[in-house]
């Protein structure tokens, strides 16, 4: 790597295997929150439209939000890959934020805080998940929880091709069912 780049891949094998297991009781498969975590922590999620990750303002509310008492975060990526880097140390901060989209553009990963407070999931399904308190989804997103997924089942219907208009509104479905859920295991 070159020194202008602020990722850092991480080799220490321990290291991986240590963000492995903190990644894995949060994130399911290589695109899913776990329901249990979301319930036991309060959190919600919420989906967000996007063919190539997060990018331009998302970019700036991670980094804001991110940076909350944090210097940096890992991210992992969520599928078996081999000869490659899998697992990436991200500072807070826009330019290692907008590095790591590039570098990861083709892959699903996890953006995660060693103390899983939150955490962002990208998928290759045209969608990536925010999930944590709701104060940071709703920063992180730009919008309430509420506009959010309204603006995710609006951005469902308007694919083309029947089997990924069902597949979105699924994952609409899912992640608003599990935020009601979460509203009434608070209460």
């Amino acid at each position: 790597m070159t020194s202008n780049q602020k990722i850092q891949p991480v080799r220490d094998r321990e290291l991986i295997d240590r963000m492995r297991q903190l990644a894995a009781g949060v994130v399911v498969g290589t695109g899913d929150v776990s329901r249990e975590w979301v319930l036991k922590k309060h959190w919600v999620v919420v989906p967000v439209e996007s063919d190539d990750h997060f990018s331009g303002a998302t970019v700036a509310r991670i980094a804001a939000s991110c940076r909350d008492g944090k210097d940096q975060c890992f991210a992992l990526i969520t599928e078996e890959v081999y000869n490659i880097d899998s697992c990436f140390l991200v500072p807070c901060e826009e330019a290692a934020l907008e590095e790591l989209n590039n570098a990861l553009a083709l892959f699903p990963f996890v953006l995660l805080p060693q103390e899983r407070s939150w955490c962002i999931v990208c998928t290759k399904e045209d969608y990536y998940l925010v999930a944590g308190p709701s104060g940071f989804v709703e920063t992180v997103v730009g919008m309430s929880i509420a506009d959010a997924q309204a603006a995710y089942r609006r951005s469902a219907d308007e694919w083309i091709m029947e089997k990924q208009k069902q597949f979105h509104r699924s994952v609409a479905a899912r992640y608003e069912e599990l935020t009601s859920a979460t509203a009434s295991n608070r209460a």
